[in-house]
């Protein structure tokens, strides 16, 4: 009887021992992409690169996508979707992408490779013609969104690229390669004057004539306030508002007197009215105290009616 009680205790404990131990872990599955990249809206100038997401959860939202030329990878640009046009391509030229995943939880997981080569371009010397109405749909302090009209073309569009005219009549690209009919600039400065014209180019490199050109000034920051005091030489301006990445000090000058130097800022001068502007990235205007120093011709009389970002100032 005890033998018995003995035993089944023996296979009670055992079992007990053998429930506690845990299971084997599953080995958990890497995270892979389903297979290379795809294009699809394959121009000669220009695709677009789709891909699968990879098998994780949850989804994936940020991607790197990176060009491989000559055994060097460089990356291209990133997108929070699973697709991504590539332009400024060149007609019948082979290329290689893959993507990257960047998000914290799966960071650098890459796909396959895919490799391609761009169509020939037509052999044409026609240009498009100009995209019609180009004007400003809505102006901020900040940026503007600016649309057109499509222009036509034998062989289609494959960009329209945009143009400004700085103050000093220098004429830069804007906006880069644009695929879509308008375009929003962001990081402008407020209470500044801009300018603009468009052209369109086809995928043989004909290039349109350029548009009218659109003007219009932003208008004044909302956040931005200020105190400012002046002399003949120097500008002191309190920023007690916001700070500022990018910044405008606009003000008066005496009749007959000529602005020619500020040892900080770019600037204008149209009439008696000077604006000065920073639209770097090396820093901007927090809150606080600065002094700008200033050179005039004429009259030694101090700027009057000083505005930060549209704003006035109060008395400093």
């Amino acid at each position: 009887m005890m033998v018995d009680m003995a035993r089944r205790l023996s296979v009670l404990l055992a079992l007990a021992l053998a429930l506690a131990v845990p299971a084997p872990a599953l080995a958990a599955s890497p995270v892979t992409f389903p297979g290379p990249p795809t294009v699809v809206d394959v121009w000669p100038t220009r695709v677009t690169l789709t891909w699968q997401p990879p098998n994780t959860t949850p989804l994936v939202t940020y991607y790197r996508i990176y060009r491989v030329s000559g055994g060097q990878e460089t990356f291209v640009n990133a997108s929070y979707g699973t697709s991504i046009m590539l332009a400024l391509l060149t007609p019948d030229t082979q290329y290689t992408y893959f993507v990257e995943t960047g998000d914290q939880t799966s960071n650098g997981v890459r796909s396959p490779a895919l490799t391609f080569r761009t169509p020939r371009a037509p052999a044409e010397t026609a240009p498009p013609t100009t995209p019609g109405a180009f004007r400003a749909t809505s102006v901020e302090a900040n940026r503007a969104t600016l649309a057109w009209s499509p222009s036509t073309d034998n062989f289609g569009i494959a960009a329209y690229n945009v143009y400004r005219t700085r103050q000093d009549g220098r004429v830069e690209s804007a906006g880069g390669t644009i695929t879509e009919t308008q375009w929003t600039r962001e990081r402008l400065l407020p209470d500044f004057d801009y300018r603009y014209h468009i052209v369109a180019q086809d995928h043989s490199g004909n290039v349109s004539a350029p548009s009218p050109p659109v003007t219009f000034r932003t208008p004044p920051h909302p956040l931005t306030t200020c105190a400012a005091r002046s002399t003949a030489t120097t500008i002191t301006l309190s920023n007690t508002g916001v700070g500022l990445d990018v910044y405008t000090i606009r003000f008066t000058l005496a009749p007959g007197q000529t602005f020619t130097l500020s040892f900080d800022l770019a600037w204008h001068q149209v009439g008696n009215e000077v604006v000065l502007w920073y639209e770097g990235w090396a820093g901007g205007l927090g809150r606080g105290t600065r002094t700008f120093q200033i050179i005039t011709s004429g009259p030694a009389a101090p700027p009057t009616a000083i505005r930060l970002n549209g704003q006035p100032c109060a008395p400093l």
